[in-house]
């Protein structure tokens, strides 16, 4: 039997079991499903989400006004917005000048969002539902077409009857379908427009409350550190790669072999050729070479490496205000080798501060 057959036969079987109010009851099942659907939608969508969001900030921005201090605390309200919003802030952020309306436009921050990507995806896909439940309970109406004709009768002649019955019942759920469907686009329609004007208010309260020139004055280094804005997840993904990458080229000393019979000789032959007639030996040098690792460890602790190293918030925060000191003695400084001095050491904090950071926000996002 060929696989049309096989198709044909199983129709065959579902069509026997038919009737047109079984095909009725499927009708407002399929009915009932996309009613739930749009409700759903309506309750949990982006346009809502980001509206609240706003609400949130520009409530944040009536009570408190920004500084360096709160800073942190207010670019974190951002982190449910869409990509467009923080995008365009970190665009004011590294620019720092002119206003927030310079940065943040509605294509980006709303129009993209809202008609693109997965809220574009759900309205085609439940066109799509519409159009199989439609096509559907048509294919069914044909099938049972000849339940209006005389048991005896041979053949069944399509007559103008028989295809209005047959047509009836979907087109009557194609349009409670459809109307379903406009009432849920011209509710979402509205709520686009809702969100549109909050935005604008957004803005203009950005424009009116927050100018990062004044928030950091001369500063305006530290704003990457204290920003929660955006961070370039991608990129820290490639460079913690990279890291663990050099590290284990670094520390490649071999394997425990599957079977438990000792120790396999990685491919780098960093320990040499396995041993077998003293395996002690081998084992002696896996233990000297983590010796080694140790004591260099200990040795960076103990402060002969140069290296910075932020081990929590606190010394974080620490740093942050040793930074803000330094650059004003540097700003005021006027030997050369003392600028230089300070240079360095406020470049050598600015970098543990931006790899204690990142680290921090790759544990929070679980970037590994």
């Amino acid at each position: 039997m060929s696989i049309f057959e096989r198709f044909r036969t199983a129709f065959k079987v579902l069509i026997m079991t038919l009737t047109m109010d079984k095909v009725i009851t499927i009708g407002f099942i399929a009915l009932g499903i996309l009613f739930v659907w749009t409700v759903l939608s309506l309750l949990f969508n982006i346009q809502l989400k980001t509206k609240k969001q706003l609400i949130t900030i520009m409530e944040f921005l009536s009570k408190e006004k920004v500084n360096k201090e709160n800073y942190s605390v207010f670019t974190a309200l951002w982190t449910k917005l869409p990509v467009g919003f923080k995008r365009g802030w970190k665009r004011y952020e590294q620019k720092k000048e002119g206003i927030a309306s310079d940065y943040l436009s509605q294509n980006e921050c709303v129009d993209l969002p809202m008609f693109g990507g997965v809220a574009k995806q759900n309205r085609s896909l439940m066109r799509s539902a519409i159009c199989f439940f439609s096509i559907s309970l048509t294919i069914f109406s044909i099938s049972i077409i000849g339940l209006y004709t005389p048991q005896d009768a041979v053949e069944v002649g399509l007559t103008t009857k028989l295809l209005v019955d047959a047509l009836l019942v979907p087109l009557v759920f194609l349009c409670l379908y459809m109307i379903t469907y406009f009432v849920y686009t011209a509710i979402r329609h509205n709520e686009y427009r809702v969100l549109v004007d909050t935005f604008h208010d957004f803005v203009d309260t950005l424009d009116d409350k927050v100018d990062i020139k004044d928030i950091f004055d001369d500063n305006t280094t530290m704003i990457s550190l204290v920003s929660n804005i955006y961070n370039n997840a991608s990129a820290i993904k490639i460079k913690e790669k990279k890291e663990k990458q050099t590290n284990r080229n670094k520390i490649d000393i071999g394997e425990l072999s599957k079977e438990g019979k000792g120790l396999v000789v990685s491919e780098n032959g960093i320990l040499g050729e396995k041993d077998n007639k003293d395996e002690n030996n081998i084992l002696k040098g896996v233990e000297s070479s983590h010796l080694s690792i140790e004591a260099e460890g200990l040795e960076k602790a103990n402060g002969s490496n140069k290296t910075l190293i932020i081990k929590n918030e606190a010394e974080f925060s620490e740093k942050i205000d040793e930074v803000n000191d330094l650059l004003v003695v540097l700003k005021q400084e006027k030997d050369v080798e003392k600028k230089k001095e300070l240079e360095n050491r406020i470049n050598a904090m600015m970098k543990a501060l931006t790899d204690y950071k990142q680290k921090a926000k790759s544990k929070k996002n679980g970037v590994k």
